[in-house]
């Protein structure tokens, strides 16, 4: 039985956390973004930029390992087995942010649900691996061979893999909340070709891509039609329709796989997903997509893509011009914790030099611990930081 002096601090939070929200340097950075809210997972991000006068928003965003250690050392294996700690920690995160950071996250009345990148891979079978100091992964491949696919079975939208606690979590954050801020329930957002890498093993899939691209079909279409079920039943479950999708798919990457493997073998089932759900809110891959980007231009009411280090900003700004905001996400060891300021305005001025169209945000994102002198690391942050604001603008204060 949880205390109600628990209840009490994290309600205690919450009244701090909400004057944030409501506040004109937050409503001041929401100007800053077409749309903003309903990202239900952490690190909100995927929104446009309303590219009004000559602001370009930009974001920092520690990773969960560095923002542990700035609220107290939380252990994250409680983080993600407890409801209580799960929210108590979202709201000291957005609390602390708001103390160091004059960037243009937006703070909503929001909270999330959210164990991680393995949240979607643990409804297919995967096993879990929790750490304590940062999020955690999966044992190993479910498939030990594609013959295996016929043994799978679609998820259970109540007691496949993290679901159970899933429920539980959206029943405690609700009642603790008390109507005074929206609890999100998951989406599914992994692409379903991050989904087929991980069920069966990075290695053996990206070689029967080649060698047995029809059992590879065989596992995407398996993949599609069980996201979409569940998806149907999150439906009757929350009564909200489906929004337009997200798609994180890290795996895709050149050279590890080439355009015609994505056009041929990928891009169908992102396309099929898309039209059925009315478009794509959001691309993703950290990796280099230079190649895909005039493939991945032709799905359906694309809002965002995500440029990450090894990606050509400057040709993403030629493929998408107007149509298709960027989301530019820098190198977070070379283009800030490790770069001189000569270095950091250099890539600054690269950017708006490369991106004409002026249709983007910029990202310093996936900051982590960096060796044993985490002050330094923090003030190169606050460097960068500094000069962003200097670049782009849109200083809240």
């Amino acid at each position: 039985m949880i205390s109600g002096e628990r209840v009490r601090t994290i309600r205690d939070l919450m009244d701090r956390y909400l004057e944030i929200v409501n506040s004109p340097r937050n409503l001041q950075n929401a100007s800053l973004w077409k749309e903003h809210g309903g990202w239900n997972r952490d690190k909100p991000r995927g929104f446009v930029p309303s590219r009004s006068g000559e602001t370009v928003p930009f974001v920092v965003e520690l990773d969960i390992s560095l923002w542990r250690k700035l609220t107290g050392n939380t252990n994250l294996i409680d983080y993600y087995s407890d409801p209580y700690t799960h929210m108590e920690f979202q709201l000291l995160r957005n609390l602390k942010h708001h103390e160091m950071y004059r960037d243009n996250y937006v703070y909503t009345d929001e909270l999330y649900i959210w164990f991680g990148v393995i949240t979607e891979l643990s409804l297919f079978g995967s096993e879990v691996e929790w750490q304590e100091h940062k999020e955690g992964w999966i044992k190993g491949p479910v498939l030990q061979s594609l013959d295996d696919i016929q043994r799978l079975r679609p998820p259970d939208f109540y007691t496949s893999g993290l679901m159970p606690r899933v429920h539980e979590f959206y029943e405690v954050m609700n009642e603790v909340a008390d109507g005074r801020m929206k609890v999100m329930f998951p989406e599914l957002a992994r692409g379903p070709f991050c989904m087929a890498v991980h069920l069966r093993g990075i290695s053996d899939l990206f070689c029967e891509v080649l060698t047995d691209p029809e059992s590879v079909h065989r596992l995407m279409r398996f993949i599609v039609d069980a996201e979409k079920a569940w998806t149907a039943e999150r439906s009757r479950f929350t009564g909200e329709e489906p929004s337009r999708i997200k798609l994180f798919n890290d795996e895709i990457d050149c050279p590890s796989i080439g355009p015609k493997i994505y056009d041929d073998l990928i891009f169908p089932y992102e396309k099929e997903l898309a039209d059925k759900y009315g478009g794509v809110r959001y691309w993703h891959s950290c990796g280099n997509i230079t190649a895909f980007l005039p493939a991945i231009n032709n799905l359906p009411n694309l809002d965002v893509v995500h440029i990450g280090p090894w990606t050509s900003y400057e040709e993403a700004d030629l493929i998408f011009g107007d149509s298709t905001a960027l989301e530019i996400c820098l190198h977070p060891v070379n283009d800030v914790v490790m770069a001189t300021e000569t270095r950091m305005r250099a890539k600054l001025e690269d950017i708006v030099q490369k991106c004409p169209h002026g249709n983007f945000s910029v990202r310093a994102d996936a900051l982590m611990p960096q060796g044993d002198d985490l002050e330094d690391q923090l003030e190169k942050i606050k460097m960068w930081e500094s000069l962003a604001l200097e670049y782009f603008g849109g200083d809240s204060n």
